[in-house]
Formats: C-alpha cells, sequence, structure tokens
C-alpha cells in the first residue's frame, strides 16, 4: 500500500544530476565536512536569544534550500529532494570576537548529514549587547557560489524580521529546469563529450619528488592541507595585461596555471574540472538560492616548452565550447575514465578549481542593525585531492589551495609551488 501523501506538490522530486553526484560524493566523505562552509556576519546592534531565535524561524520558512532534505527513493533509487519545517537548531556562545575564527571552524568541522539530515544551522557568538557573529554553517547541496551574497541578506533581514519570501513552488520550477537541461544535454551533447574524453583516455600520473619518494619507501600519504595567497597588485593588474595581449580571459590564464601546476609527465593529458553554474538565467529562477553546479573537466596537453599563456592560446576554443556545454552530466563522464589508484593515477575531477569576480567583503544595515560579512569562506577539508578557488576583486587576487589525504605526503606543497612559479610567469 502506498505511503505517499495524496497532494501530490508535497510529494519528493528527484534532484538534479549534478545534486545527485554532490549527494554520493558527500555520503563517501570520511570527514562529513569536506562540503560543509560557513557564512558568517558580524552584527551591531540589540540582538538577544529570543529574536535570533524568531530568525531562524524566519529564515527557515522563507529559504526553501534550508528546509532541504535529500535522500534515495525507495521506489526508483534516485536521489529525491522534500522540505521539512523544522527551523534550523541555532547554537550559542558566549566567547571574545577573536575567539569566533576557532570557533567556526569546529563548528564546520562537525558532519552535516547529507542523507535526509538538515542542511544548515546558526551558531551565534555574542561579545556583548550590540555585538555578535552570525554564522550560517551549511552544506554546499543546500547553496551555491551565486547563493552566497542573497543568503548572507536574507539571514540579515530575517536578524531583522523581514526576510524576503521564495516559493517552494520557485525552487522546484528551478530544480525541473536545470534537469530539464540535463537531459537535453544527454541526447544532444554526447557526442561532443565523448570526443573530448574518450573510454580510452588516460589521465597523466601524478610523476613527481613527492611521488617517486613514497614509491621509494617514503611517507605514502599526505594530510589534508590549506594555503592561501594573495598576489601584489602589481601582479594581478599585470595578469589582466597578459590575459588582453594574449587574446584571452583571465579565467583562461588561471585555468592553464593549474594545468601547469598538475604533477604530470610533460606532454601528458591533465584534466582541470571547473566548477560551474548551470542554474536558470531568467526572471525570478535566477535569483533562487540553492545548489545548481555541474563540474567542468577542461583538458590540455602540457607540452615542456609551452608557456602558460601558450597553453590559455592553444586551448581557449575548445575550454569556450566546452563550458557552454556545462549542463552535461559529470558522473557520466567520470565512468569513462579508467579507475584511479590514490596518490598515482588522478581521476578526472581529482584537481577542481573555481574562479570569481566579487568583492572581499560587503556591508549593509537592516532594521536597525548593521551587518559586515567577508565572502572568501573557507571549506574545512579539499573536497577532491586538489581543490583551488580564485578571488578576484579589482587589483586584488586571492587563491586558495587544499589537499587532500589520498595524496603523497609532501605532493600538496608540490603543487602549491609550482602553482604559484606558474602564476609568477604571467
Amino acid at each position: 500500500m502506498s505511503t505517499r501523501p495524496a497532494d501530490t506538490a508535497s510529494w519528493p522530486e528527484p534532484a538534479t544530476a549534478g545534486q545527485t553526484s554532490m549527494f554520493y560524493a558527500a555520503e563517501k566523505d570520511p570527514s562529513g565536512s569536506s562540503f560543509t562552509t560557513d557564512f558568517t556576519v558580524t552584527v551591531d546592534g540589540p540582538l538577544d536569544r529570543e529574536r535570533v531565535r524568531r530568525a531562524a524561524a524566519l529564515l527557515t520558512a522563507a529559504t526553501p534550500s534550508l528546509r532541504l532534505r535529500l535522500t534515495i527513493d525507495d521506489w526508483t533509487g534516485e536521489v529525491v529532494q522534500s522540505f521539512c519545517d523544522d527551523p534550523l537548531d541555532v547554537e550559542w556562545h558566549t566567547i571574545a570576537e577573536d575567539e569566533v575564527p576557532a570557533l567556526v571552524a569546529r563548528s564546520g568541522e562537525r558532519p552535516v548529514e547529507a542523507d535526509d539530515g538538515p542542511l544548515a544551522r546558526l551558531v551565534v557568538a555574542e561579545h556583548g549587547f550590540d555585538r555578535h557573529t552570525v554564522s550560517l554553517v551549511i552544506h554546499h547541496l543546500a547553496m551555491d557560489g551565486l547563493s552566497q551574497i542573497p543568503l548572507l541578506r536574507q539571514l540579515g533581514a530575517a536578524l531583522a524580521g523581514r526576510p524576503r519570501h521564495q516559493p517552494v513552488a520557485v525552487y522546484r520550477q528551478a530544480v525541473r529546469e536545470v534537469r530539464a537541461a540535463e537531459e537535453a544535454a544527454l541526447r544532444d551533447d554526447r557526442d561532443h563529450w565523448y570526443e573530448r574524453v574518450p573510454s580510452t583516455l588516460s589521465l597523466a600520473g601524478w610523476n613527481t619528488p613527492a611521488v617517486r619518494a613514497a614509491d621509494a619507501g617514503g611517507p605514502s600519504a599526505d594530510g589534508p592541507g590549506c594555503s592561501r595567497e594573495a598576489l601584489p597588485p602589481e601582479a594581478a593588474k599585470q595578469l589582466e595585461i597578459a590575459a588582453t595581449r594574449s587574446g584571452v580571459r583571465v579565467s583562461h590564464l588561471l585555468t592553464a596555471a593549474v594545468h601547469h601546476a598538475s604533477p604530470v609527465r610533460p606532454g601528458g593529458t591533465t584534466a582541470v574540472c571547473n566548477a560551474a553554474s548551470v542554474r536558470p538565467r531568467h526572471g525570478e529562477l535566477a535569483d533562487v538560492i540553492g545548489n545548481f553546479v555541474n563540474e567542468v573537466p577542461l583538458l590540455a596537453a602540457v607540452g615542456p616548452d609551452r608557456s602558460v599563456a601558450d597553453t590559455a592560446r592553444a586551448n581557449r576554443q575548445r575550454w569556450s565550447e566546452d563550458l557552454r556545454k556545462r549542463t552535461f552530466p559529470f558522473a557520466t563522464l567520470a565512468t569513462r575514465v579508467p579507475a584511479p589508484q590514490p596518490g598515482r593515477a588522478p581521476a578526472l575531477d581529482s584537481v577542481v578549481m573555481s574562479y570569481r569576480r566579487l568583492p572581499r567583503g560587503i556591508g549593509w544595515e537592516d532594521g536597525g542593525l548593521s551587518f559586515s560579512s567577508s565572502l572568501y569562506s573557507r571549506y574545512p577539508t579539499a573536497k577532491t585531492e586538489i581543490a583551488v578557488r580564485f578571488f578576484h576583486d579589482g587589483d586584488e587576487l586571492e587563491y586558495e589551495v587544499q589537499w587532500g589525504r589520498n595524496l603523497p605526503a609532501g605532493a600538496g606543497e608540490e603543487f602549491r609551488v609550482r602553482l604559484a612559479a606558474a602564476l609568477r610567469t604571467l
């Protein structure tokens, strides 16, 4: 006998292919926190526990992605999503402001259960009656990069007592349109992508000093690591000049630099996956808060005598064409590449990068409260063997390199050094 509700509008619906891939990746994540980040705001003005409790309820009710629950349908085996009306949990702490980063880091390292669990929680640090820090600790399944600023402003509006209501029907329509685009891509773009990523593709192994040391009996595994660096303003300006001179975009040069940093045999094919938005771009669907991303593999052959600019120029047209076909489900491509050996032969998404032009921080006022927030949030650990994120704000460019547990000891640091060297050539 069916246990599904009679009201079909409340039935679970299939997730997008991108959400499905992330769901399974999160379920396999041994730390349980690789896909968790925080959106943190400093709040000046009167704020007490009851006001935050009301804000949590308002924020949840007004934002479908914060009510999202994903699980595997017992009937179809698909990953499906539904909505739960329970308000976000709230943690309250009274600590000094300089203790906030450690508090948020500890909270972010606590696993978020992707399978039928709440995907977000609020962590509040009280520093005095008129000074607080509020962090939304959130799973990547509930948001993407384009959701960051709208979600921060939604949090501020909820604390002010007036968040913008986003109907569940609008969120569902965005998901349906992405699914339709994915299905169309499977039909129309299969030949394109099967030519790009043939079943015979063999990615160049990570033949590096770190790998050779591990093969010779040295330490066999690296621990997770993270490094964040900033280009000097004059170097960031030079990057724009180099892109113009080479007839490419800044994103092309950065993608090429990541290819050159990837520790592979000269001439071998390398893959750098670009985290690309696949959200609808029209009307109210363009502003939906949620996760609408896909991984797009950008392949290149890095020759021993080829510069970073040469690699960007040689692949510019191909990468642009690939990104235009970004809705093709990545999981379909990943299964075409031979199974990787951790730390030796990379998977298709062993190296993932993103590039965003956005300010370092934002500030605003609402309902008698003043808010300020940094937009350069962190993930506790790398989601893949190597993850690179570039943040570009005018003449400032920062980048973060994270590496996971499956690399030979020292390989993550080796990649960081190689990337810094590649960027210096531009």
